[in-house]
């Protein structure tokens, strides 16, 4: 089972862990004990529907509030995808 497997890794790391997410376009640091590395480590991504329908609804430009941001995904793609907007993260 998946979930044990994912148990055993969480109690096994020591620290945080660097997370290379493609689809956000950057590297996150989380911690294993979290809810998001339990998702990313069973299915390998986070959220791909949510994060495809952002990058379609970037505009040039346009700036981004991303409330609830947590450990920043959506704020980094959007300012991987508008270097000319400004980004504000609130957690």
């Amino acid at each position: 089972p998946v979930d044990r497997v994912i148990d055993q890794l969480r109690c096994s790391i020591v620290g945080d862990v660097v997370l290379d997410l493609p689809g956000f376009e950057g590297q996150f640091t989380c911690s294993p004990r979290s809810h998001l590395f339990a998702r990313i480590a069973a299915s390998g991504n986070y959220e791909p529907e949510l994060a495809a329908l952002m990058r379609s609804h970037l505009a040039p430009g346009r700036d981004v509030i991303d409330v609830g941001a947590n450990i920043g995904f959506f704020s980094v793609l959007a300012a991987r995808h508008n270097p000319a907007g400004r980004v504000l993260a609130i957690e």
